[in-house]
């Protein structure tokens, strides 16, 4: 059995590889020193041709109390085994810790890391030991959140991490039971993380609750879902081809003395297109300028682009723009030249008593979602004001609200005060809180290598403001201007981009 399992993973790397063309190669293992991960370096290790070198990378969370001796273990793995490895620790050097972790939210630090590290020892290729049961709780998973075609396909086998490295994934034919039968053979120890057991996340209750169901009452369900959403990954590249040509068309349906520079696309003809199409034509786009594809995105363009207005411009990213004319729409990147420009403020637009107002922040990674309350409404209780959620009382602001970071002049009325101070004195005499630093360490000048310093995070203190006045610093604190004295008018709340809505819609 353990030889079988050897076999099938080693033929699925030197499948992905052409060692003829590329001579000399180098793999980056993803090794958390849980079974999977074991399972997949010991086999490389024993499998793999000389000319491929094997290097492994741990990534430390730091988010449970056992993680040193998870490294430890990883260390000593690697040692005795004569492969190198290379440890990267999150949530250092400044940066908050969750609380309450989101799994995305981790997978894509994770991911990050790994692309890092891969770049600094020059590794074409990252491994990761994702397996045959992965697979079918990321389709069951999708499934049950809501998806669509593309949502549904399986995971890939190989595909682009980022530029210049690419990712690989020869377990997922392997199932979970061979694995254990391979390391119980081979007599290796693995870490086990005890919260893989418990029910309250999501994909542990799929995993430990409803998937022994299914297998009694649906034997070999698994095949027959991976095999379903290997159909729908071909539907949905079918699709794609379809949309593609129909971008391609929709620019040549604009005369030449239309068709100029960034609006270059007819807004007559994609309105005429089904909209599963309109679709998947704005999500390629975006991805064509690199912004990030979710439904929120997409739906917001679909609404301007079919909207009644002559000229519009919607923000789709940091210096990232739709605009729109009569007669025809396109994207363009205008570069920012100093920080007010790459943070722009945005206009607030304040609901009314039963209507909610979202607006992207896309320099935040944030959506700042606005509910106006119904008249009368008396708080029974008021969030921390070190969150990033407050009730307020808006119905005495009078001006333009926006939301932007702090400039010079700025003055707020703090909590049960009476008169203003400086807002930069207020930011001085008041310590960062965790929400006010996660909104700020997505504005470092230097990307996440810079460090989080209190300095820094006064400067790009993050603020809704009226005029000169602040109402607002989220995750400090409130003025006192819209204090809520009996009646609430709305709640404000940020939210991370994606939490709103499906981000596999397209």
């Amino acid at each position: 059995m353990s030889s079988e399992i050897a076999s099938q993973v080693s033929a699925e790397i030197l499948k992905s590889i052409d060692l003829d063309i590329v001579g000399e190669t180098k793999l980056l293992v993803a090794f958390s020193g849980g079974a999977d991960s074991v399972a997949l370096l010991s086999i490389l290790k024993d499998q793999l041709p000389a000319k491929i070198k094997l290097y492994a990378c741990h990534v430390n969370h730091g988010l449970r109390p056992d993680t040193e001796d998870d490294e430890y273990f990883c260390r000593l793995f690697c040692q005795e085994r004569g492969i190198p490895l290379l440890i990267r620790r999150l949530y250092q050097g400044g940066l908050p810790r969750p609380d309450a972790p989101n799994e995305a939210d981790l997978r894509e630090a994770r991911y990050a890391e790994l692309y890092k590290v891969a770049r600094e020892i020059a590794a074409p290729y990252v491994v990761t030991a994702h397996h045959f049961d992965d697979q079918v709780e990321t389709i069951l998973m999708r499934l049950l959140r809501g998806t669509t075609i593309n949502g549904l396909s399986a995971i890939s086998a190989r595909r682009t991490l980022f530029v210049g490295v690419t990712l690989l994934r020869p377990m997922l034919e392997v199932t979970k039971t061979k694995i254990e039968r391979y390391l119980l053979q081979k007599n290796l120890n693995h870490r086990v993380d005890t919260t893989n057991s418990e029910t309250k996340f999501r994909r542990n209750f799929l995993r430990l609750r409803v998937m022994p169901l299914l297998k009694i009452g649906f034997a070999g369900f698994e095949k027959a879902l991976v095999r379903f959403a290997g159909l729908a990954a071909e539907d949905g590249d079918y699709l794609d081809s379809l949309a593609a040509k129909a971008c391609t068309d929709l620019s040549q349906s604009l005369d030449q003395a239309q068709n100029q520079g960034y609006l270059n696309y007819s807004r007559s003809a994609f309105c005429a297109l089904a909209r599963p199409l309109q679709r998947r034509i704005i999500a390629q786009l975006l991805q064509a300028h690199e912004i990030e594809v979710n439904a929120l995105r997409v739906e917001l363009a679909l609404q301007a682009i079919a909207g009644p207005a002559a000229s519009d411009k919607l923000t789709m990213g940091t210096a990232k723009f739709l605009h729109i004319a009569e007669s025809r729409f396109g994207f363009k990147v205008e570069v920012p030249d100093n920080r007010e420009a790459r943070f722009g403020s945005i206009a607030i637009d304040i609901p009314e008593p039963g209507k909610i107002s979202r607006i992207i922040v896309p320099w935040l990674n944030q959506v700042l979602v606005i509910r106006g309350l119904p008249e009368g409404t008396v708080p029974k209780a008021f969030p921390d004001r070190r969150s990033l959620q407050c009730l307020v009382d808006l119905t005495q602001v009078k001006g333009l609200v926006e939301l932007r970071l702090r400039r010079p002049g700025d003055r707020i009325q703090p909590l049960g005060m009476d008169l203003t101070v400086r807002l930069k004195r207020y930011l001085q005499t008041h310590k960062p809180e965790a929400g006010q630093r996660l909104l700020a360490s997505n504005l470092r000048p230097g990307g996440s290598d810079t460090a989080l310093t209190p300095e820094l995070e006064r400067r790009l203190a993050v603020v809704l403001a009226c005029d000169e006045e602040i109402l607002w610093v989220p995750g400090l604190g409130l003025s006192n201007k819209i204090k809520v004295r009996g009646q609430a008018s709305h709640e404000i709340e940020f939210m991370p981009m994606g939490s709103q809505v499906d981000v596999q819609i397209c």
